[in-house]
């Protein structure tokens, strides 16, 4: 009896030979993946965000900070003990009214001299600064000062035309004598006069004549028509 194979068609009886053969042999090599073959990479993807939100905390870089030197301590400073100066006044121009402005003339006198008694160039002015008899004064030969409030109504004159440098200080005299002896010496006017025996100090200038005691710190100014007791 002719098998079933044999009635199949000619062209479905070779595929099933076909097939056959195929599958029967195991001797048939594994085709080898060519070196030229490009190569798939895979990339780890991205892992997904998380869904719970953490705060962004910002990085603080630090600050060098530069240590501040210490100050070295000062030396203490040793003060000085002052000395007190009789107070003066700025320099006068006029007749002096109080004692410090008499000094500030006699700061701009143009020299001294020792002379117990001398007059003024015009000789008007004549002061006595030693005497065994007569305190120190000064007396005009013209000029003198009319003053009710110091003279007497009853007294020998009228005008103040002497200062004399009393204990209590200069004393207006309303004199009829005088004090004045002859030879006197001359004293130009910027000039002091001084004597050892006595403490007084008389500046001679134009407009009159200035005597101070700088024991006591009283004077007085004495000029033609004017006096002033400081």
């Amino acid at each position: 009896m002719t098998p079933r194979l044999l009635s199949l068609p000619a062209a479905a009886a070779v595929t099933v030979l076909v097939l056959l053969m195929s599958g029967c042999s195991s001797d048939e090599p594994t085709p080898a993946v060519s070196a030229s073959s490009p190569s798939v990479s895979v990339t780890p993807s991205d892992p997904a965000p998380s869904t719970t939100s953490e705060p962004v905390v910002p990085t603080q870089t630090p600050t060098p900070t530069t240590p501040t030197p210490t100050p070295e301590p000062a030396e203490p400073t040793t003060s000085q003990p002052t000395t007190s100066q009789p107070t003066k006044a700025p320099p006068y121009d006029g007749p002096p009214r109080t004692y410090a402005e008499a000094l500030a003339r006699f700061d701009r006198a143009s020299g001294s001299r020792e002379l117990s008694r001398f007059a003024s160039p015009s000789g008007n002015l004549y002061c006595l600064l030693d005497s065994p008899y007569l305190p120190p004064s000064c007396e005009l030969g013209r000029g003198a000062i009319p003053d009710a409030g110091v003279c007497p109504a009853d007294g020998p004159s009228q005008n103040v035309g002497r200062i004399e440098f009393a204990e209590a200080g200069p004393q207006p005299v309303c004199n009829s004598d005088t004090i004045r002896e002859p030879e006197a010496p001359t004293l130009g006017y910027g000039g002091i006069a001084t004597w050892p025996d006595t403490t007084i100090t008389c500046l001679l200038e134009r407009f009159g004549v200035t005597c101070v005691n700088p024991a006591t710190e009283q004077g007085y100014f004495l000029a033609r028509g004017r006096y002033q007791l400081f």
